[in-house]
């Protein structure tokens, strides 16, 4: 069955992408082999937020620039996306020592292979969960900047007079659409992956106080929580820093001239 379905994505994959389709599968395949390398340093005792944001920086770089070329609406979502991922990893950080999120929760312990395991795994878990939660918020984050970088482009190409300012609220106005469909995107994963655990909370009549402060929940809810808080961030610098390339920056510079297609000359 997971070859059917791999098939079924190649070939969809294939019709839809087109051109670039090869590009596509090769991005996901380099991918995986960052992520697996990245997992295979943790384990053999590499610092993990060193290994994680290698791992962060390199799957962005692949899947935005070789993906997609290099020119105004990959390096505003690029940028944005370090901007985002810095300032999101302090909330993060914070998140992982005060709250305690880290580790096994109380569904995990009720499992029969749990007490099979050997806890002396010599691994900091605080690390290990910033560096989840930190995946879990670049998705969201590079496909919201993504998103507005290239509507708002298109606005540009069409309107090449427009100011910095005017450029801006286009880009804030396409952010509020895209906002409310990338959140419930968020939601609607998390629910589906903790479908039964919502069902346990129901079976086992969980009081409200259990569930507010029940780790399994929080460790689902996080995920989305700070998913949206990303995205809402992205939105606005994604924008300033999209309008400060094409207006404030390229004039003076003249850099990535505009073509009949928006495209920086010699990168089509």
């Amino acid at each position: 069955m997971t070859l059917f379905l791999l098939l079924l994505l190649l070939v969809l994959l294939a019709i839809v992408g087109r051109s670039q389709s090869e590009k596509i599968v090769v991005t996901l395949l380099l991918n995986s082999l960052i992520l697996i390398s990245s997992m295979v340093f943790m384990i053999m005792g590499f610092n993990i937020i060193f290994i994680g944001w290698l791992c962060f920086i390199s799957m962005s770089l692949l899947t935005l620039f070789y993906q997609n070329g290099i020119n105004q609406k990959t390096v505003s979502a690029f940028i944005s996306f370090l901007i985002v991922t810095i300032l999101m990893s302090v909330l993060i950080w914070f998140l992982c020592v005060r709250s305690g999120i880290y580790g096994l929760n109380e569904r995990s312990w009720q499992d029969e292979d749990a007490v099979l395991l050997n806890f002396n795994i010599n691994i900091n878990m605080v690390r290990v969960t910033y560096v989840v939660l930190v995946f879990g918020l670049l998705g969201a984050v590079k496909d919201s900047a993504m998103a507005v970088a290239t509507d708002t482009y298109e606005v540009f190409c069409n309107h090449p007079d427009m100011t910095f300012r005017e450029l801006f609220q286009s880009g804030m106005n396409i952010g509020k659409d895209i906002l409310g469909v990338t959140i419930n995107t968020l939601l609607f994963a998390a629910i589906g992956e903790s479908i039964l655990m919502c069902q346990m909370y129901f079976d086992c009549a969980y009081s409200l106080a259990e569930l507010v402060n029940s780790k399994s929940l929080f460790q689902a809810a996080a995920v989305v929580i700070i998913g949206g808080i990303g995205v809402e961030i992205s939105i606005p610098i994604t924008s300033a820093v999209l309008g400060f390339l094409c207006t404030t920056y390229h004039k003076k510079t003249n850099f990535w001239p505009l073509n009949n297609s928006g495209n920086k000359k010699g990168l089509e």
